[in-house]
């Protein structure tokens, strides 16, 4: 008998008991790796180690660039930022920056502590200025 989607209830009841067997194996597999010697063990865990800490290397610069991106796009500024050009980041108290078109030199006094400068590019992420 068919369904309407052209498959019968056989190919379904067939297909069910494969993915019942592999789902059989992979626990048969994964309680053997448990029950096998500690070298194994001890090698998997050291290689998923190893993984993950390539993986830590990977991604801590580009978490590092995100938040980055998100605390420069989120800072307070009260003109229209156009990429190319460079803005500077002023904190006006803890926890509340904003950013401006003058640097540090433009002002007689910096009227706020001065964190640093960037440059908006094309794609509207940031790149240090300096």
């Amino acid at each position: 008998m068919k369904r309407a989607s052209g498959i019968s209830i056989d190919e379904i009841s067939r297909f069910n008991n494969k993915v019942l067997v592999y789902e059989d194996k992979f626990i048969h597999e994964s309680t053997d790796m448990e029950t096998d010697s500690p070298q194994k063990s001890t090698t998997t865990i050291l290689e998923n180690n190893y993984i993950l800490s390539d993986l830590k290397k990977t991604i801590n610069p580009v978490l590092s660039e995100v938040q980055l991106n998100i605390e420069l796009n989120n800072a307070s500024c009260k003109f229209v930022k156009r990429p190319g050009h460079i803005y500077h980041l002023y904190e006006l108290f803890p926890g509340h920056n904003y950013l401006s078109i003058l640097s540090p030199e433009e002002w007689k006094k910096t009227p706020h502590r001065y964190i640093g400068s960037w440059k908006l590019q094309d794609d509207f992420t940031w790149t240090d200025a300096l």
